[in-house]
């Protein structure tokens, strides 16, 4: 039983590493943030009474680099 508890712990330190490792840095996050308010800006225009919402992965910061922002918007 103590073999298969260290293997779980190995194995929880991979996936926390690997989080890590795989995680948008602080100024990644930033510039998606930037296109957010842009695109926003850009649909407020559009629509002023338009609502812009985020969901998906960016929110809990969880995104992969190279993946998509999802936004809803309401009219």
């Amino acid at each position: 039983n103590f073999k298969i508890l260290v293997q779980l712990i190995r194995l929880h330190e991979e996936i926390l590493d690997f989080q890590k490792y795989i995680a948008p840095s602080q100024n990644e996050h930033k510039m998606r943030k930037l296109i957010i308010s842009r695109i926003t800006a850009v649909i407020k225009k559009l629509w002023p009474y338009a609502e812009v919402k985020i969901f998906g992965s960016f929110e809990t910061q969880l995104y992969l680099p190279t993946r998509f922002i999802f936004k809803l918007i309401f009219i």
